[in-house]
């Protein structure tokens, strides 16, 4: 075996594409007691439970792709011809701004991660970022549920319930999704001068940045919902 096709190997050996680290969920039931002034306030607001689901999920991995550009680089920058998932990854470097792709460009969505990190890599090389390289950002979520039951006459009962789903609406953003596969979101497909690093072939250039997708939402986890039932067993 080749050295280029051992490096090749190496860079795929990482964490698996569906490898959440942690994920904590907690569900705490509860029914408070309610006292209120009158007869009527207490028939209608006693007896209610209250539950909820609290999870955090760290994001799963997944591969910044080196798509090349007009100027420098392209897909099999390695120039190997293999056909073994990615042809190239960009190269990774110390990004000296905080504020890297803020101040300019456009895109759909809030920039997820730092362009000015990723290069074009050496000519003939697969490119140091390898494979699973980032993480989706993580996610916390709340869900909460608060119902009743009442009994009615011969045996039957009566369930008042309320869900909410994602209660305090979180922006819940992913960068790749496995079942769209390689996007725009984290393909390069554009390098140039970067004034902030001093770094040429940047993916994080101001010309690059311009209605550009790159670390930027392809989707998100739903909106906050609410749904109301009624359920009557007899």
């Amino acid at each position: 075996m080749r050295w280029s096709e051992k490096l090749h190997e190496a860079l795929y050996c990482n964490e698996d594409d569906a490898a959440v680290n942690h994920l904590d969920c907690a569900n705490s039931p509860a029914s408070p007691p309610y006292q209120g002034p009158s007869k009527l306030a207490r028939a209608i607001l006693e007896n209610w439970e209250l539950s909820g689901i609290t999870t955090f999920q760290t994001g799963t991995p997944f591969s910044v792709i080196n798509g090349g550009s007009s100027t420098v680089s392209v897909l099999d920058n390695a120039g190997v011809a293999n056909g073994l998932g990615a042809g190239s990854y960009p190269d990774v470097v110390h990004s000296s701004s905080g504020t890297c792709g803020t101040e300019s460009g456009s895109g759909i969505g809030p920039l997820l991660g730092d362009p000015c990190r990723f290069v074009a890599p050496r000519g003939l090389t697969f490119g140091n970022a390898g494979r699973n390289f980032m993480n989706n950002p993580n996610r916390l979520n709340f869900d909460m549920a608060i119902a009743r039951r009442i009994a009615l006459p011969q045996e039957s009962n009566l369930e008042l319930r309320i869900d909410a789903f994602n209660v305090f609406n979180t922006a819940q953003y992913r960068i790749y999704d496995p079942s769209r596969g390689n996007t725009a979101s984290n393909t390069i497909t554009c390098y140039g001068a970067d004034p902030s690093t001093d770094m040429n072939y940047s993916a994080g250039a101001p010309s690059c940045l311009a209605n550009n997708q790159f670390l930027r939402p392809v989707d998100a986890h739903r909106p906050r919902i609410l749904q109301f039932s009624v359920k009557m067993e007899f």
